[in-house]
């Protein structure tokens, strides 16, 4: 299920990265993990790390996006409803 979502990700990430947007992915994983991930899908964007805890409070989604812009939250979303964002 997981890699359904990433397929996605990557959809709307390159779309965000062709129209100037910054992008990072934030896991509590290790970065060996996301590694083997960005390279199954092909993603091309930075990695940072976060608490597991905070990102559970931030976007409880895995795979999720969110939007932001000048540090406030404008949009957020499961992978599910990816297919929804307007850039």
């Amino acid at each position: 299920m997981i890699g359904k979502g990433f397929l996605k990700v990557k959809k709307i990430t390159d779309e965000a990265l062709k129209n100037g947007y910054l992008v990072y992915v934030l896991t509590s994983s290790m970065a060996e993990d996301y590694d083997i991930i960005r390279k199954e899908f092909n993603l091309n964007f930075e990695l940072l790390f976060c608490d597991g805890t905070t990102l559970k409070t931030i976007i409880r989604a895995n795979p999720g996006i969110i939007t932001l812009k000048n540090g406030t939250v404008t949009g957020k979303w499961s992978w599910v409803d990816i297919d929804t964002i307007k850039l």
